[in-house]
């Protein structure tokens, strides 16, 4: 062979083995991609965010092909291709460190790569899987400000901006977002995801007639079945918040008349369930909870529930509704034991369910809540036998623990009493007997605190709660946690039964019985009081006098004049009090029949007040019918003028002069005078 030939020969080895190699490297990435062409199909069929055992080994072996591009191969131009296709089979494998790194080198080491936006896009939503919001924020916003980036990319970026916002509720801004991943592109996907964002944002956001809307565009734009189907449920959902129940209803009779929604059955179902739950519960408003119309009302609920379970069994949907029956026992029927039981089989139905650790958690609360209960009763139990005689008739306590429905216990615990004292044990000290009794109480006074807070916070049983705050102030008031129990039944007031009369009353209750409590300083804060080293009755009524004649809020100095005579009632300022609600209701609401009656209270409560003899004559011109509008104001007028003669002994004068300047005054500036003593005189 010459030298020629040779050379030919070696020139057609060398192009042979390029060749192989180039069909190498494709053949391998050719065949990564179609693998994970087939495990993206498979995620996107299905519903729900558990990956599937398939899925996974279709990622894996996808992984597998495209790290050979990246070791063998490290010239090609396929490995930001492969880098891309790591990362985002380690994303969706939900191995999201390896996949952050691989995402980082393809941004890194190939910053002119078509895929460069998209792996910054892929990069933020790893950030946010490793809960990097901070970061993930940065790279969005960088991305939807470059024009130069396709507009499906921006699009995807406004999107996952918008489900930030939506996490952290804000409404507004996830709104805006969503709004603009819509409209950047036309992408009947992107177009789908976002409309149904949308919709949910405003639905969160109580922008319900907005939200209809929105469904409907995300009906319209849907990809898939998938995507159509979860916009129709949401759409029923929509409708059943704004109370349109029966729209609702049609919406899900709908989806289960069409068989390519097959799969989905039992999530229907179960809000066909929740729909007539609420219709229930509309027809049960005011009636009692021991009426059969009741009791039928929820046992029709929890049938619904029940058929979900029986054509369901080991589903999301089966565990939503043992989760929805458990509810139902706890907050409607107030049953702890069947709604422990019922929270307890959420988990044993399908342990990855969302509603798994919820009920958990809620099954471990009734457990401390029937726990607290018992150990309440038993040393209610302990503290009954200590007190009272041992008469037939009930003590105080015992009439309090009936109220309390321990009754069942009362016949044993009275013969218990009746043992121990005709058969005391001598060989216990009478110290030691009271320091057993004085722990007792304290266990007792801590149990029902604890008891009570359980029922407020955690089971939202606003009366139970109620009960146990007030027993331990009536009951234990030199305890130290009688006091915050006091507060605590203010704040209820105020915000559960908006009783701004009743809460005033408590605060002021706390701050004349623990006046260097914490829970006083507080509640002079709340009061407004700044006492600045006056008595509390005398700062009290400065108060009122300010919400008279400075705010002209009347109720309010109603409230707070009636809180003195409440609660200073032997104070000088107790009988100017109740004449100052007298003079506005009569002065200020011209309801006579109210001021007469306050007025009486004045004259019957105060045989001492300075002002007796004039209300004695206003009494019996107020209480005098009425025929006529002008004739109202002309005895009003007389009154006071008789008043005044009372006063000045007959002095024609006098009551000449008084009558002209009375019939030049306003009604509204004919108000009481203050005295320096702070008393009030017409």
């Amino acid at each position: 062979m010459n030298h020629s030939e040779y050379i030919k020969s070696a020139l057609k080895i060398i192009c042979a083995f390029i060749l192989f190699s180039s069909c190498a490297y494709y053949n391998t990435f050719y065949n990564a991609e179609k693998i994970f062409k087939a495990a993206e199909k498979e995620r996107e069929s299905r519903s729900d965010d558990l990956i599937k055992a398939s899925e996974k080994r279709k990622y894996t072996d996808a992984s597998e092909k495209a790290y050979k591009i990246i070791e063998f191969h490290t010239r090609s131009k396929y490995v930001d291709d492969a880098l891309f296709m790591l990362g985002q089979c380690m994303f969706h494998k939900k191995e999201f460190i390896p996949a952050k790194r691989k995402f980082e080198e393809l941004t890194t080491y190939f910053p002119n790569s078509e895929l460069y936006p998209e792996g910054k896009l892929w990069l933020a939503r790893t950030n946010l899987s490793l809960n990097n919001k901070a970061a993930s924020i940065v790279i969005l916003e960088n991305l939807i400000k470059d024009q130069s980036v396709r507009a499906k990319i921006r699009a995807e970026g406004y999107f996952e901006l918008g489900g930030i916002a939506l996490a952290g509720e804000d409404f507004e801004t996830a709104e805006k977002h969503f709004l603009s991943a819509f409209n950047t592109v036309k992408n009947k996907k992107i177009r789908s995801r976002s409309s149904f964002s949308l919709a949910k944002s405003q639905l969160l956001a109580q922008k319900n007639e907005e939200a209809l809307s929105s469904f409907k565009v995300a009906i319209k734009h849907a990809s898939n079945l998938n995507e159509e189907f979860e916009a129709r449920l949401f759409y029923s959902r929509a409708l059943k918040q704004i109370g349109d129940l029966k729209n609702a209803t049609n919406i899900c009779n709908q989806l289960l008349e069409n068989e390519l929604f097959n799969q989905h059955f039992g999530r229907v179902k179960l809000e066909l369930a929740d729909i007539l739950y609420l219709e229930n519960q509309r027809d049960l408003e005011g009636v009692g909870l021991d009426d059969p119309i009741f009791q039928s009302k929820i046992n029709e609920a929890l049938e619904k529930y029940e058929i979900v379970l029986l054509q369901h069994k080991k589903t999301d949907v089966s565990a939503a509704a043992y989760y929805r029956i458990a509810k139902i026992y706890e907050q409607d029927l107030r049953d702890f034991a069947k709604a422990q039981e019922n929270y307890q089989k959420v988990k044993l139905e399908k342990p990855k369910s969302e509603y798994a650790t919820p009920a958990e958690l809620r099954a471990k609360n009734i457990a401390d809540l029937i726990r607290l209960s018992n150990q309440v009763r038993e040393a209610q139990g302990l503290q009954l036998m200590e007190e009272g005689d041992d008469s037939k008739r009930l003590t105080g306590v015992e009439v309090l623990l009936l109220e309390h429905g321990v009754h069942p216990e009362l016949r044993l615990m009275k013969a218990l009493k009746l043992q121990k004292i005709e058969n005391p044990d001598s060989t216990i000290s009478s110290a030691d007997r009271e320091a057993d009794e004085a722990e007792k109480r304290k266990q007792l006074v801590a149990s029902k605190l604890q008891l009570a807070e359980t029922y407020l916070f955690q089971f939202q049983q606003i009366d139970s709660a109620w009960t146990e705050y007030k027993q331990i102030v009536e009951l234990f008031g030199d305890h130290p946690a009688s006091v915050k129990a006091l507060f605590t039944c203010a704040y209820m007031q105020e915000n559960i039964y908006n009783n701004r009369f009743k809460t005033d009353s408590l605060l002021y209750e706390v701050i004349r019985k623990y006046p260097h409590s914490e829970q006083a300083v507080k509640a002079k804060e709340k009061l407004g009081l700044d006492y600045s080293g006056a008595e509390p009755a005398e700062a009290l009524y400065k108060f009122a006098e300010d919400a008279l004649f400075a705010e002209k809020n009347y109720d309010k100095a109603i409230r707070n004049y009636s809180n003195i005579v409440s609660t200073y009632p032997e104070s000088e300022y107790a009988a100017n009090s109740l004449y100052a609600i007298g003079w506005i209701h009569e002065k200020i609401n011209f309801d006579n029949a109210r001021a007469a009656e306050v007025y009486k209270k004045v004259v019957d409560d105060y045989p001492d007040f300075e002002l007796r003899t004039k209300l004695s004559v206003m009494l019996d011109m107020l209480n005098a019918p009425k025929t006529t509008e002008s004739e109202n104001a002309k005895e009003s007028i007389e009154s006071e003028i008789a008043v005044v003669s009372v006063e000045n002994e007959g002095n024609e004068e006098s009551i000449r002069e008084i009558e002209t300047q009375k019939r030049k005054i306003v009604t509204f500036d004919r108000r009481p005078k203050i005295l320096e003593r702070g008393r009030v005189e017409n």
